[in-house]
């Protein structure tokens, strides 16, 4: 299964989850006693329908030209998020770690 085909799966798991919650209470009741029937809450958080390098592109063009910086734009976000997953895989491997702000001693 691939990414699209799992968001189409969920959403449509969703619009029937909710298709039937409605039909099932059809009374007054409040959101909170709502919330008690659900059953899947799915988030897509990067890349599958959020445009992250549309947006990235697009915020660098304004500031580019707010700044007069001539850069091509879309090769500097590529570049930035080809070094995501190597810097990842520093604090997944436990190579890299806080030691200021977020350390928790």
């Amino acid at each position: 299964m691939n990414r699209r085909e799992f968001v189409a799966g969920s959403l449509a798991a969703a619009a029937l989850l909710q298709a039937r919650e409605a039909a099932s209470s059809q009374s007054a009741a409040s959101p909170a006693a709502q919330a008690n029937g659900v059953r899947i809450l799915v988030f897509d958080t990067f890349g599958t329908v959020v445009d992250w390098r549309g947006s990235v592109i697009a915020e660098l063009e304004k500031l580019g030209k707010a700044k007069n910086l001539n850069v091509d734009w879309a090769a500097f976000a590529d570049a930035w998020r080809g070094g995501y997953g190597p810097s990842m895989n520093l604090v997944r491997t436990g190579k890299l770690r806080c030691t200021g702000w977020c350390s928790t001693s």
